[in-house]
């Protein structure tokens, strides 16, 4: 399934600690680069909700750094693809995952 491009209907929940409320922010809103905040759920997908993903052990710079590079910006639309088909989906994965963590770290299923 494709994400959303419409960074309107994206909101996250900071929940309070102690006496301070929850928070709700609208990933529109954000004081955020366009091209972080156009594929904001893309980097929390790859990257997890903290700064660590716990899956793969990286960091979210690893992953900002596909979004600023050119070659990988292309790849990383195909996840904001509306109709993108689902091979091109996990082909799209499999680069993103082969340009942070290195070729020979990602097993591809024909090699398991």
């Amino acid at each position: 399934m494709a994400a959303s491009t419409n960074t309107e209907n994206i909101f996250f929940l900071k929940p309070g600690s102690g006496k301070a409320e929850d928070t709700l922010y609208c990933a529109a809103n954000l004081n955020i680069g366009p091209q972080i905040r156009d594929n904001i759920l893309f980097l929390r997908a790859f990257s997890g909700c903290d700064t660590t993903s716990a899956v793969f052990r990286q960091g979210m710079k690893k992953f900002l750094n596909v979004l600023n590079s050119t070659e990988l910006r292309k790849v990383v639309n195909i996840f904001r693809d509306e109709i993108a088909c689902l091979y091109d989906e996990d082909e799209a994965g499999q680069k993103v995952l082969i340009a942070c963590m290195g070729e020979r770290t990602v097993k591809k299923p024909w090699t398991l």
